[in-house]
């Protein structure tokens, strides 16, 4: 009877093989997931604003200044841009790895966001030039942006709802300020359609 032998057996030598790579690749990558197998929150500043954008959607389009949407359909979103701590990435060749991450969604630890503003341009509901208007939005959670101050369980896109009726059809014209706590801010304008009751 033959025995394969440590020395002489091919697969001894690929599974030598994938083991060095395991503990390569595992001392240079956390292999951090959270309770639903998601790779978890990632730390991250926040370096700019991605883009603005309205909902409703119509055809797969966002909604635009030139449009009038219903106070209950309306969104304010907005996208902002990171840069990670970590440098590494997942790497998508080990099994079951790249199927989590294509399923999750990425969720970040932001930490440099002080505050989030929106200055008015033109008056709102009548409120004048200059007012900071974040009270009057709030998230899903019914948290107002002017009381936000926790950005641990982030998403890259934040969406916010008006909390409150508004005197007849008017359009928000402001500037999204997102204060940090470097003492610096990330700023970007933006005239939404027109909302109405």
């Amino acid at each position: 009877m033959h025995y394969l032998t440590h020395s002489s057996s091919p697969l001894w030598k690929i599974c030598c093989l994938l083991v060095f790579m395991l503990s390569a690749w595992a001392c240079t990558v956390s292999l951090e997931f959270d309770v639903e197998g998601c790779p978890s929150i990632k730390r991250v500043n926040a370096v700019g604003i991605e883009q603005i954008f309205f909902s409703p959607f119509s055809n797969q389009q966002p909604a635009n200044s030139d449009d009038t949407v219903a106070i209950h359909e309306f969104r304010l979103n907005f996208e902002l841009t990171f840069e990670s701590f970590q440098q590494a990435q997942l790497t998508p060749w080990l099994p079951g790895i790249a199927f989590a991450i294509e399923d999750c969604e990425p969720r970040y630890s932001i930490q440099n966001i002080s505050n989030i503003m929106i200055i008015l341009n033109e008056p709102f509901h009548g409120l004048s030039i200059g007012t900071d208007v974040a009270f009057l939005l709030s998230t899903n959670e019914d948290v107002q942006l002017n009381r936000l101050r926790d950005f641990s369980n982030s998403r890259q896109f934040f969406t916010f709802r008006l909390n409150q009726s508004i005197q007849g059809p008017q359009q928000l014209n402001a500037n999204l300020i997102v204060s940090l706590r470097n003492g610096s801010t990330l700023n970007s304008s933006f005239i939404s359609p027109m909302i109405k009751n």
